[in-house]
């Protein structure tokens, strides 16, 4: 059965993902996050393709990291 993670705080998405590479945990937080941290580069004055290349780029920080949280 696939778990709908829509409803699902933060801290147990990051969790679900570090202990047990929950894929569609990792996903929710992607899709929650992504667009927001775009938005906030931008307003800061970085262009659109660079935002979005840094908010991918923090996202592959923590797929490289999740062991070390």
């Amino acid at each position: 059965m696939r778990t709908d993670h829509r409803a699902t705080p933060d801290e147990s998405l990051f969790a679900a993902y570090r202990d047990g590479g929950d894929e569609r945990a990792f996903t929710e937080l992607y899709n929650r996050y992504h667009p927001r941290l775009t938005g906030f580069l931008v307003k800061r004055g970085v262009t659109v393709e660079q935002a979005e290349d840094l908010a991918s780029d923090a996202f592959l920080r923590m797929i490289r990291a999740r062991d070390s949280y």
